[in-house]
């Protein structure tokens, strides 16, 4: 799915803060590039430790802390401000020399109500959001640990033309003839494209999934939920009502099918995510259950 998933909230609320600049591929004075200066705008400064004796999990811990507490300050936007936060648990995904990525789920409460929710997570009574979920890549330069990358969906291995090795095991097959007028190509570990009469419709891919909860799409709203059956195992089908960010020259609304199958002893599941219209959903919600019962995971 999409990439940093409340990054929109939080760029709104810089601009809004610090004006708008065009982006320059270009080193200010202390040799820090462009990137590295966003980096440290959106995720904090990072943590400085000695981490070649300190255990994986607790260095994720530290960093994320600091990121959270980060966000605790005045003078973040208020999108994306908090006043208090709860870690629940943290897992190494994948470690090397240059760079770590953990999955955590965490729970945050918001400091205004102009605070904004993207991604997962769900509002509590209370005030809290909880069951947040995500993927976060970490830098490592001497004794600097520095986040550079948050997602809801694997974060892919930049250094390797092929990918992560945790993603790149998760391969899909068709077993079976989808229904007529409906095309699936599947292309390795990228997943696959679905095409309805010659047309782009949608996409097969794989996305996070924890707690029993799929990353569903940004801006969106799920409108019904069912069981659902695939070749991979059981998972949910949604029928979600999809809109543009609010900042968007752009202002639409569309209705998508999204079905999430877990994998199991992973924090990944198939995901299947299909474009449609009031005249055509039934059909196609049919179509997709067709295709989900010919989808299967290639061992």
């Amino acid at each position: 799915m999409k990439r940093m998933a409340w990054f929109f909230c939080l760029a709104l609320g810089f601009l809004l803060v610090s004006g708008c600049t065009p982006a320059k591929v270009a080193e200010s004075p202390s040799g820090v590039n462009t990137d590295q200066q966003n980096n440290v705008m959106t995720y904090g400064p990072g943590i400085t430790s000695n981490h070649d004796s300190a255990n994986p999990e607790q260095l994720a811990k530290q960093v994320f802390e600091s990121f959270l507490q980060y966000k605790e300050g005045k003078s973040y936007p208020e999108t994306g401000r908090i006043k208090d936060y709860r870690i629940e648990s943290i897992k190494i995904e994948n470690s090397k020399a240059a760079d770590f990525v953990f999955s955590v789920s965490y729970s945050v409460l918001p400091a205004t109500d102009q605070y904004c929710l993207a991604g997962n997570g769900k509002r509590q009574r209370d005030g809290w959001i909880s069951h947040l979920f995500n993927f976060v890549k970490v830098e490592r330069k001497g004794n600097l640990l520095r986040i550079v990358e948050t997602a809801t969906s694997p974060i892919p291995d930049s250094a390797s033309p092929m990918g992560d090795t945790s993603i790149r095991s998760i391969q899909y097959k068709l077993t079976g003839k989808v229904p007529k007028g409906w095309q699936v190509v599947l292309s390795g570990q990228y997943g696959g494209k679905i095409t309805k009469s010659g047309t782009s419709v949608g996409r097969i891919e794989t996305v996070g999934y924890h707690d029993g909860l799929a990353s569903l799409p940004n801006h969106s709203s799920v409108i019904r939920t069912e069981n659902v059956i695939s070749g991979a195992g059981q998972g949910k089908l949604y029928i979600i009502d999809r809109s543009m960010p609010a900042a968007s020259p752009t202002q639409k609304t569309w209705l998508q099918i999204f079905a999430a199958v877990p994998i199991a002893s992973r924090n990944e599941a198939l995901g299947v995510w299909v474009d449609t219209d009031k005249a055509s959903l039934e059909g196609d919600v049919t179509a997709i259950k067709t295709i989900l019962q010919k989808l299967a995971l290639k061992r």
